[in-house]
């Protein structure tokens, strides 16, 4: 898995400060950052305990995810959600609505928190989706595309093409040689 390619959002790395972890998350990070993925715990279990994780954190700082200023935008409920939805279209405007901006001001928000658009930021969430579908080795290219959202294996390719430099069959043989 290219290690470059996970999307994050940007705004993760910003205004670092410490904290006190009590034993239950120190668990969780430990046995996060020592996960290797096997049969028994797939990768997409880390990404959801990474997810969770994120959300303990944010907690754990006092970020409060429901003010709604610039700077508390809800990167990780945004995040959490288009994790969830890889599949579905992306409305702007309903994503903006769903999270109480108007939809020019969560684009300029999201471009700046993400470090990318909100079509741009989906379609990495998708191909690194598939990425993880392809290294199992048991779906077809059009399962995992229509499954990550797209319309037909045709766009797909392109797509993944596009940001990997091979197409995904080829990427796939090559993984799992």
């Amino acid at each position: 898995f290219p290690a470059n390619s996970v999307a994050l959002p940007a705004r993760l790395m910003e205004n670092p400060r410490a904290f006190a972890m009590d034993a239950s998350f120190a668990a969780r990070v430990r046995a996060l950052a020592t996960h290797r993925p096997s049969g028994d715990l797939p990768l997409q279990h880390a990404w959801h305990c990474a997810t969770a994780l994120a959300g303990n954190l944010a907690s754990a700082l006092g970020l409060d995810a429901a003010r709604n200023d610039a700077t508390h935008f809800p990167a990780m409920a945004i995040d959490a959600w288009l994790r969830a939805n890889l599949a579905s279209p992306l409305r702007v405007d309903q994503l903006a609505a769903r999270m109480g901006w108007g939809a020019r001001r969560f684009h300029t928000l999201f471009c700046e928190a993400f470090g990318d658009t909100p079509h741009g930021y989906q379609t990495r969430l998708r191909l690194d989706q598939a990425v993880q579908w392809l290294m199992t080795g048991t779906m077809s290219l059009a399962d995992i595309a229509y499954g990550v959202g797209y319309p037909d294996q045709t766009t797909f390719t392109r797509a993944f093409a596009r940001r990997f430099g091979k197409p995904p069959g080829a990427w796939r043989a090559a993984a799992l040689a």
